[in-house]
């Protein structure tokens, strides 16, 4: 036993599943009771630990030749356990509608249904399935009949959310788009790298002189929330560098736990959220690439990390249930949504998840075995 918490120290693992969790407990508007992260500075994390992992596996896993398997490979990881929570929302919501009179996460459309026109459900329809194309959705609301673009940029008035069966999987929609351009920027030069977080930055500066801290970009927009994936790779680099100082492991301990012990008590530090998220973010680029160190080699924590994704996704399917017996405002609400995304995240990763994952890397190892040069 001794052995193993030596071993299998908790790192960006763990720290993973604290900002899915943080997630979930802010869309059950329980925030301030369990203290964790806010949603945005949560999910700005997350994009920070994927620009990071995948500048890690292009340059460890994959060929100059791989694009597609590349591609085809964190599809892999998306979609299935995806298809899975949205279908498992469509069908609660429908026994919830039929037994209890409850429309759920269908509400939407048993609302509209004779109203809305072919192309707006189409766009709905594949919109839910493949999440391309949530984060633009967002930018329009829905006039009756169909979509039209929502009139004040200055506050976020969409309802077209209220479409979406796993409405945090916007976020995907983002990943997805990081995926089909990493490969050229970490493979590119940094001058390119650089220029893109620049052109990020300048964005985000600009939607923010023009329309304040309160609008439509906010989180929606993929060129200013791009920067943070670019900061990752560049934590990367950083990481690459710091492998070699052979620093203390007291040292990278004492930071990695200093980090998870931040995450669970930023509630109660007595900032704004607009002053202590940003600094949040900040203590975290600094100490991204020890984390990584520490916790490289432990098998748990990585396991850890691959079930946040489904604990994430589960969400809105555990609320949908939950909210088919209990009432949002229950005090028992938001830890028994938490208990649930816990428990289905466990069982869509050893059922989905693993099985998908060795094939993945089967598939990794038949390019390395085609690139291999043949020297008989």
């Amino acid at each position: 036993m001794l052995d193993f918490i030596k071993k299998e120290i908790l790192g960006v693992g763990f720290l993973r599943i604290l900002l899915a969790l943080s997630i979930i407990f802010f869309h059950t508007r329980t925030h301030d009771v369990f203290f964790l992260l806010d949603g945005k500075t949560a999910f700005r994390t997350f994009f920070l630990i994927s620009g990071f992992y995948i500048a890690l596996i292009l340059h460890k896993k994959y060929g100059e030749q791989s694009y597609w398997l590349f591609i085809s490979n964190r599809l892999l990881k998306i979609f299935p356990s995806l298809l899975v929570v949205v279908s498992g929302t469509m069908i609660i919501s429908l026994f919830a509608h039929f037994f209890y009179h409850n429309d759920l996460r269908l509400s939407f459309y048993f609302d509209n249904f004779n109203h809305i026109n072919l192309w707006t459900m189409l766009i709905f329809i594949f919109s839910n399935i493949t999440t391309i194309g949530q984060d633009i959705l967002l930018f329009f609301s829905y006039n009756g009949h169909g979509l039209e673009l929502i009139k004040n940029l200055n506050v976020n008035e969409s309802v077209v959310w209220s479409a979406m069966l796993a409405p945090q999987s916007w976020s995907l929609s983002f990943e997805i788009l990081f995926y089909l351009i990493a490969p050229f920027i970490i493979k590119g030069t940094r001058k390119i790298l650089y220029s893109l977080l620049a052109v990020s930055i300048i964005s985000r500066l600009i939607v923010y002189f023009l329309f304040g801290t309160n609008n439509i970009f906010q989180g929606n927009f993929f060129l200013t929330e791009l920067s943070f994936f670019l900061i990752g790779i560049i934590l990367y680099d950083l990481y690459l560098k710091i492998l070699d100082l052979n620093l203390s492991k007291i040292f990278m301990l004492i930071i990695n736990f200093s980090v998870l012990f931040l995450v669970l008590i930023f509630g109660f530090i007595p900032l704004d959220i607009s002053i202590k998220g940003p600094v949040f973010i900040s203590l975290i680029c600094l100490a991204l690439p020890i984390m990584f160190i520490t916790g490289k080699d432990s098998a748990f924590d990585k396991a850890l990390g691959d079930i946040s994704y489904p604990i994430f996704l589960s969400q809105w399917l555990m609320m949908s249930f939950v909210l088919s017996f209990l009432n949002k405002d229950n005090l028992y609400f938001a830890p028994l949504v938490a208990l649930l995304s816990i428990v289905s995240g466990v069982i869509i990763y050893l059922v989905i998840m693993r099985p998908i994952e060795r094939v993945r890397q089967e598939r990794i190892k038949y390019l390395d075995f085609r690139q291999t040069p043949n020297t008989k």
